[in-house]
């Protein structure tokens, strides 16, 4: 016995997307017409889910833009689950500037493999690159760092490229302490000649940026203060010297009129405060200042870099 289907229109399913064809069809059994039947509710599921997931893209899109890093990472993330190849490529890459404006530079980095290892066109897979270096350098992974840079040199690189690459690889000598290799890499990239004698000004004090040493500041505070004047902060010395000499005072007076024991007692507070108030301490000043007179270093090579972009060009 067979089974007509009639012509249905559109209205008559209105829970499958505008725009499907239905045709009269004649079946030999009812099981076949229901087959095809649910064939069509997915082929019409399908279609609708993906001018769905096109329509999240834009809105994790304008969430981006608009300075909603969370709520882009949202929807991009939905567009991931549904999404078809044609878009996931645009998801990835979407996703690690997300994370990226979210300052977490782990998850950007993850995104970042994944659209570099999706995407084919080689002038897009060098600019990820240039992310993936930068997120390693916040980390401060130099060796991943590295690594990225030694692969994008083995590809043909443009001019504007291979200059990005100097700056990278010059940064990287800079934040090892290679400052005589770093001069080199950035004077590379300097045309202007008064800005190529700025940078060589500025990078002959290079060698007071290893100073002070915070080793030094240890075990100068053996004597009390010595290391926090050597660390740059005299008005720590005093607090240190006064305190120490106080308690050292107050030790003595106690071995002679009270009790030796009670004396003792007091040396080994002096000797803890020696190591957590005193060496410890001057320890971290000194690391703090010459973080401080590096960034300061730091900022004056960029100014100049950026003067020779805008200007010396």
């Amino acid at each position: 016995m067979e089974t007509q289907i009639a012509l249905l229109p559109v209205y008559s399913v209105p829970f499958l997307p505008e725009g499907c064809v239905y045709f009269p069809m004649r079946f030999s059994s009812p099981p076949l017409k229901i087959h095809l039947l649910v064939l069509g509710l997915l082929a019409g599921w399908i279609h609708a889910s993906s001018q769905g997931i096109y329509q999240t893209f834009e809105l994790g899109e304008a969430a981006l833009e608009q300075g909603r890093p969370q709520e882009a990472v949202r929807y991009f993330k939905r567009v991931l689950f549904f999404a078809q190849d044609d878009i996931r490529q645009k998801a990835y890459e979407r996703l690690s500037a997300g994370h990226e404006a979210l300052g977490e530079p782990t998850k950007a980095l993850h995104y970042l493999e994944l659209a570099y290892y999706n995407e084919r066109n080689d002038s897009i897979r060098q600019a990820l690159s240039f992310r993936q270096v930068q997120q390693y350098l916040i980390l401060n992974n130099l060796q991943q760092a590295r690594r990225v840079l030694n692969r994008m040199r083995r590809s043909p690189l443009s001019e504007q490229q291979a200059d990005r690459c100097t700056f990278f690889q010059s940064t990287l000598w800079y934040i090892e302490g290679n400052y005589a290799q770093a001069f080199s890499g950035f004077q590379e990239l300097v045309t202007d000649d008064s800005l190529r004698a700025e940078l060589s000004r500025v990078f002959s004090t290079s060698k007071r940026l290893k100073r002070p040493h915070p080793v030094t500041a240890f075990w100068l505070s053996l004597v009390p203060g010595l290391g926090q004047v050597y660390a740059g902060h005299p008005g720590q010395a005093v607090n240190n010297t006064v305190l120490n000499g106080t308690i050292f005072t107050l030790a003595v007076i106690l071995g002679r009129t009270v009790d030796p024991s009670e004396a003792v007692v007091v040396m080994l507070t002096l000797g803890t405060r020696y190591y957590q108030g005193g060496m410890e301490r001057a320890r971290r000043l000194a690391i703090r200042k010459r973080q401080q007179k590096q960034a300061e270093h730091w900022q004056k090579v960029l100014n100049i870099l950026e003067h020779n972009r805008t200007h010396g060009k």
